[in-house]
């Protein structure tokens, strides 16, 4: 019987180790079973600080990638309009070479140019989820009139200015990582737009006057210089995308890192685990064992 005074003492010694050793069993199990050694941060056997460390670092280095691809989203679309207007540039810098040469005269171009002035309006407006990218930090303003037409006043918008734009001179900035702090973006009444816009407003004041290959040859000169400005602009973006994705690409392996570090201080090794309740079990057989034989003990297998 359990309530035997010889016997109580062992009984309730066996009884607490069954019990542990149970406690243990149901544990692993839910460890193998959740993936998880623990529920709870009280689980971790004095790994928290390392474990909420860990976390820590990925959350930031999440939000440096997803903001970086943010930013790197928005420099793509500014130099797709960059390139439509480097484009555009070599095609009026050709009808003005070809309004230049003596043989065939000066004839009429001012229409094509009127159309191109347009485009550079809508490639200069150009947004993205919103935000107007060549408007400095007023994303919310449209940083050049629809219509570049109507601005035209005559031979004093010949002279490269910025009396078109609507936004302001402030460069947006952005941290890539803990290391990397990158200005970036292009407005629209940088020294490229400015001298491209008064090149298209010089051939069409040259409309009617006498000496219209001069105004030509001005023209000409003006765009020149944008298209180089723009190359410079587009590198200079091309720069910025490159240095981002290089922080994103190690930002990524970051993560990657510090995932399968903080999964070794609270996943569960099922190999380890299932040993372990093998172990347990074992343990557990061989308490009921002693159970039995306890049980059977009588006063004469003490004398």
């Amino acid at each position: 019987m359990l309530e035997r005074i010889g016997t109580y003492a062992q009984h309730q010694r066996l009884t607490t180790d069954m019990n542990k050793t149970l406690s243990n069993i149901a544990t692993l199990q839910t460890q193998i079973s959740s993936g998880n050694k623990a529920s709870t941060f009280e689980g971790l056997n004095g790994q928290v600080e390392l474990f909420t460390g860990l976390q820590t670092k990925v959350n930031r280095a999440d939000t440096y990638v997803r903001n970086n691809s943010q930013v790197i989203s928005r420099l793509n679309t500014m130099d797709a309009s960059l390139t439509s207007l480097q484009e555009l540039t070599t095609t009026f810098i050709g009808l003005t070479v070809g309004e230049i040469s003596p043989s065939e005269g000066v004839t009429n171009i001012v229409a094509q140019v009127e159309n191109m002035l347009a485009t550079v309006s809508s490639l200069l407006n150009n947004d993205l989820e919103g935000r107007y990218l060549f408007a400095g930090s007023k994303t919310d303003t449209r940083p050049v009139p629809t219509d570049l037409l109507a601005l035209n006043t005559g031979a004093p918008s010949q002279t490269p200015n910025d009396a078109y734009y609507r936004g302001d001179d402030v460069k947006l900035s952005t941290k890539g990582s803990d290391s990397l702090d990158i200005t970036y973006g292009i407005t629209a009444n940088d020294s490229a737009f400015q001298e491209l816009i008064a090149a298209m407003y010089t051939v069409i004041n040259s409309q009617g006057q006498p000496n219209a290959v001069a105004y030509m040859q001005s023209a000409e000169n003006l765009a020149q210089s944008a298209f180089s400005r723009i190359a410079t602009l587009r590198a200079d973006l091309g720069s910025n995308v490159e240095a981002l994705e290089n922080a994103n690409d190690i930002q990524g392996g970051l993560i990657l890192y510090w995932k399968g570090f903080s999964q070794e201080v609270a996943s569960t090794d099922i190999a380890e685990a299932s040993t372990q309740v093998a172990v347990q079990e074992t343990i557990i057989q061989a308490t009921f064992q002693t159970f039995a034989v306890i049980n059977n003990l009588k006063l004469s297998d003490y004398l």
